[in-house]
């Protein structure tokens, strides 16, 4: 005989452990926080939205976890609860979690609630995202440390492809001692970071990677000097992040393919105390800096800029940007040096690549509180020199050309003024740049010296943070029992 049953919660359908959580999703659960369970579980998955449940516990992975062609939350028990200690062989794809091979393009994947040790692992580090069209991710509330006993170089986070809709975030994770690094890369690239240095500037939209929230402290950063990093054609915003001994940084167009062509970095606490060298540096691409606060400062400047292309001992995989490279702007023979270089600071993505004029704009960094433009306590973009050789930089990177710094008294000619709206002076020179508090807009002043609205900061938080619930159960379900 058969009869049909209705139920109000949900409903076993088979040993496996699968829960149905809605019409097109599920919720898979993990038999242990062990690598091969884990990845048995992914391999049940086949629809996008499930949830893949690992349990408390302490494991240590010797192999790698592959995400199946799916989106797909993978939820810990919580950063107290899950340890996981990754202890694998170098070697591509060898990092704890590995998204590549074009497995997921466009695939949107979230990955929660895990304390992260890292012991060995490929380059990349624990969390990996490569060789794709692009992905969308959000990594929270987790925690990622070296392992006590092998505090070698790691990274937690690799973020090597496009970020596309409805966009990247990395939020709310304690990090110590460990690197993260946003690149761009794409199939089809002459070179890492090629194709998205032709394409328009993320500049500041959903296909940024955005950092927000998250507590990254590096006590061991004179040992291993990890990184906050980007290159190759990367975009990224850092806001509103506590960051202790360490630098958020670039690569510019020198030993890497390309540089990094954004970097916006704003409402951070900075503590280099005296062991990174900076708090912000910029080896190329442009970006805006605003409103981040210091407690301490850098050994060198504290808010750093160069083009190591403009010296002509310091690395470059590319030649030095010295009037005779075809790559550069080369606009000052028979002047030996070669404004504008290649990707170098004040430069952005666009039709003309690395040459597109787009300058580095910051105000209001201070010491200790904000409020501070005019006074001891600003802290200001410092162009320094990279290597001991014959030195362009003076003359390739200028202030009030390639890169704007709040003034205090400004009147519309220099610099990057700050008040209301109606306080913004009626005239201006072209380039200069006024940040209006009651609008939360930055106003350029364009090549027709008119105002026009330049940079708006995107949503705070994201809205990744708020769009991906904990799964519900269901409702309503219809099963027939034999």
């Amino acid at each position: 005989m058969t009869r049909k049953i209705g139920f109000v919660f949900p409903l076993i359908l088979f040993c496996l452990c699968l829960r149905v959580e809605s019409a097109h999703a599920a919720t898979i659960d993990a038999a242990s926080c062990n690598s091969n369970d884990i990845q048995t579980a992914l391999n049940l998955v086949t629809s996008d939205g499930s949830t893949v449940t690992v349990p408390a516990g302490t494991c240590t992975w010797t192999s790698h976890v592959v995400m199946p062609g799916y989106s797909i939350t993978l939820q810990g028990a919580g950063s107290g609860g899950t340890h996981i200690i990754v202890n694998i062989p170098a070697g591509f794809s060898n990092d704890a979690i590995f998204v590549g091979n074009e497995c997921c393009n466009g695939k949107q994947f979230r990955i929660t609630g895990f304390d992260w040790q890292y012991e060995s692992a490929d380059a990349g580090g624990i969390l990996t995202f490569t060789q794709s069209t692009g992905y969308s991710v959000r990594i929270d509330h987790n925690t990622a440390e070296p392992y006590p006993s092998n505090p070698g170089y790691g990274r937690f986070l690799s973020f090597a492809v496009p970020c596309v809709s409805p966009g990247c975030v990395v939020d709310h994770n304690t990090i110590t001692d460990l690197g993260v690094i946003v690149e761009s890369i794409q199939p089809g690239d002459s070179g890492n970071g090629s194709s998205a240095w032709i394409q328009a500037m993320p500049f500041e939209n959903v296909n940024a990677v955005y950092f927000e929230n998250n507590t990254m402290n590096y006590p061991s950063f004179a040992i291993h000097e990890v990184d906050i990093d980007c290159d190759d054609g990367g975009a990224y915003v850092f806001r509103y992040n506590s960051v202790y001994q360490n630098a958020i940084a670039n690569h510019g167009y020198d030993t890497v393919d390309n540089g990094c062509r954004m970097q916006n970095v704003y409402m951070n606490a900075v503590n280099p105390n005296g062991v990174s060298a900076w708090g912000v540096q910029y080896r190329g691409g442009t970006g805006v800096v605003w409103s981040n606060t210091y407690t301490s400062h850098g050994t060198a400047q504290d808010f750093g800029i160069t083009n190591y292309r403009s010296n002509s001992n310091a690395p470059s995989a590319h030649g030095y940007c010295n009037g005779t490279n075809s790559k550069d702007g080369n606009v000052n023979p028979p002047v030996s040096y070669g404004w504008g270089c290649y990707e170098q600071i004040g430069r952005g993505s666009g039709a003309s690549a690395g040459l597109t004029s787009q300058p580095l704009y910051s105000w209001d960094n201070c010491m200790n509180s904000l409020g501070c433009t005019g006074t001891s306590s600003q802290i200001s973009p410092l162009v320094y020199n990279a290597g001991s050789g014959t030195n362009w930089t003076p003359y390739e990177i200028v202030q009030n050309r390639d890169f704007y710094d709040s003034v205090g008294n400004f009147n519309g000619t220099t610099g990057v003024g700050i008040g209301t709206l109606a306080t913004r002076p009626s005239s201006c020179s072209a380039g200069v740049a006024y940040w209006a508090t009651d609008q939360n807009t930055l106003y350029q002043c364009n090549s027709s010296k008119k105002w026009t609205t330049f940079y708006q900061p995107f949503t705070y938080p994201h809205p990744l943070q708020n769009s991906l619930p904990s799964p519900v159960p269901p409702s309503g379900l219809l099963a027939t029992v034999q």
